[in-house]
């Protein structure tokens, strides 16, 4: 066993880290019932890196679906900024 596999170096630590964040926040924002897994995020190289168009659909739709709650979290906070003053 090589010691990348048990401490990624460089590019692909940092694509790991990247996917840790996203999948911890995309399962702290979804709805009832949904969940990520890591595997979800991480960046895929190689002859199966082409996404059909339904995994492609999926990932436009949680994006969408991030940046509604993401806008609603932003007025939420606006609103309360506007009226503590």
């Amino acid at each position: 066993m090589s010691f990348n596999e048990i401490s990624p170096i460089g590019g692909i630590r940092g694509d790991l880290h990247a996917a840790i964040v996203a999948c911890t926040m995309a399962n702290a924002w979804a709805g009832k019932g949904k969940s990520y897994k890591l595997a979800d995020f991480l960046l895929k190289f190689g002859a199966d890196s082409t996404p059909t168009q339904k995994e492609l659909d999926v990932k436009v739709s949680q994006l969408e679906q991030w940046g509604r709650m993401h806008n609603k979290l932003v007025e939420t906070a606006k609103k309360k900024r506007t009226t503590k003053k």
